[in-house]
């Protein structure tokens, strides 16, 4: 009976176990109806957040609504890119670039060769770059980078005359001519690199590019090179190893040269045969303007001085405008003309913005479209730009370097905007159109001349 009861009876250490457990289930009970308590009268995640928000007071100029206008701002940024991403937005006559019958742009690539100027970070949807320019490039970079420069033969161009524009088309024609024969293409004495800034680098590839060949030519080989003069035929001075071109009749009879290397590569890619040779002069201009560091930073100080207006955003249009000594070349047209083309390239892509990036050497136009006038235009337009450091100037300017820093800066500026207006009557407005169709990606970007009002009509004085 006593080991009965001695089964019954729970020992010690059980009634402890049992007391706990009521504890622990008052415990529990307890922490229920608090949590219950505060889910009913403690505000929840948003309302923390909206309490943490500083309630701003408004001043007149506050950085709440400084804040809000910024995220406005981007958000439109947004919403512009997305919209320049649909082709379908623009009629089909202008879905592609100017020089082509369809459309037939390459993606964008990641690199080209060492030293492109490229800037992928702007690309905002209007894409694409000529065909085949990733292999034009690694095919002219291989060209002008032979394995023994001892076992080369050299052509050298001598000092063309002319704008920055105008000297690096002629460059063009001059490497087209060296990938025919079989040449190295090397520079010689360029009068814009003639300045203090340049010092002993006398060539535009050793003073503000990248070099354009691994190869270099002594002095003696310079003074000793055989020459060709107006009408000579560079393939029938073969033997010579350094050819000289000091006559720019040559290169005008060179002008409409393709490498023939290209010319089965491109026969399927919809540019009409007389539009060839501007596709080359795209891929020449895209191997030969390859800003160096020290150029870069150049332009990177003179952009801080010199910028004026709004930073450029997404839907922006590139103006160029070129009055100056062009008359007694080609037509000459207004800013009330190029504004009404302006208006059309808007009409006609709605994607585009109402700012504008102004490239002109012309104060007077700065002031038709700037805000420092009353002016219809400038009620119209967000214009940014880059101040002039002269207001004018009769004949050619020599500013050398520093008309070159300023002339890059505008160039990578104009690059920047998604719609282009220009004259391709000027050389500047086709090495704008040239570079934004291969290094910076935006060959599907509207282009709108001043002259030509389609795309089917654009030809090329040069």
């Amino acid at each position: 009976m006593a080991h009965y009861r001695a089964l019954q009876r729970p020992p010690a250490h059980s009634w402890l176990l049992l007391l706990a457990g009521v504890l622990i289930g008052i415990t529990l009970s307890s922490l229920l109806h608090q949590n219950r308590w505060q889910s009913e009268h403690q505000p929840g995640v948003a309302d923390l957040r909206k309490a943490r928000t500083p309630q701003i007071k408004d001043d007149g100029g506050s950085r709440y609504m400084l804040q809000q206008q910024q995220q406005q701002q981007q958000q439109q940024q947004a919403s512009r890119a997305d919209v320049l991403r649909d082709a379908c937005r623009v009629p089909p006559l202008w879905r592609t670039h100017h020089i082509f019958s369809s459309t037939v742009t390459d993606p964008c690539p990641q690199q080209l060769v060492q030293g492109s100027w490229m800037n992928a970070a702007k690309e905002n949807g209007v894409g694409g770059v000529l065909p085949y320019t990733a292999q034009a490039q690694q095919a002219i970079w291989q060209h002008q980078h032979p394995q023994d420069c001892s076992k080369a033969k050299f052509l050298v161009l001598s000092d063309p005359p002319g704008g920055i524009g105008s000297v690096f088309h002629s460059f063009t024609v001059a490497l087209g001519a060296a990938l025919e024969t079989g040449r190295i293409l090397v520079k010689h004495e360029d009068w814009l690199a003639d300045s203090d800034y340049c010092g002993a680098q006398n060539t535009l590839d050793s003073c503000y590019f990248e070099p354009i060949s691994s190869c270099k030519l002594s002095k003696s080989e310079l003074l000793s090179a055989s020459n060709a003069t107006d009408g000579a035929n560079l393939t029938t001075l073969a033997d010579a190893r350094v050819l000289q071109v000091k006559s720019m009749q040559v290169m005008v009879d060179m002008r409409l040269t393709v490498p023939k290397q290209f010319v089965e590569l491109l026969q399927n890619t919809g540019i009409p045969s007389r539009s060839l040779h501007y596709w080359w002069r795209s891929q020449g201009v895209a191997y030969l303007v390859r800003p160096n560091a020290r150029t870069l930073a150049e332009m990177q100080r003179r952009q801080a001085r010199r910028f004026r207006g709004s930073q450029l955003a997404p839907g922006c249009i590139s103006l160029y405008i070129r009055h100056g000594d062009k008359w007694d070349e080609s037509p000459v047209f207004s800013d009330a003309e190029y504004e009404a083309v302006t208006k059309r390239l808007r009409q006609t892509d709605p994607a585009l913005t109402n700012q504008l990036f102004l490239s002109t050497e012309d104060p007077v136009t700065i002031q038709y479209y700037s805000n420092t006038t009353n002016s219809s235009a400038a009620a119209s337009w967000r214009t940014s730009y880059t101040e002039l450091e002269n207001d004018s100037y009769d004949g050619i300017d020599y500013g050398l370097s520093a008309e070159v820093i300023k002339c890059l800066l505008n160039l990578d500026l104009a690059m920047q905007c998604d719609g282009y207006v220009a004259s391709v009557y000027s050389n500047w407005a086709r090495l704008i159109d040239e570079l934004r169709s291969t290094v910076r990606c935006k060959a599907n970007a509207l282009y709108f001349d001043a002259h030509y009002t389609s795309p089917a009509d654009v030809d090329f004085n040069w």
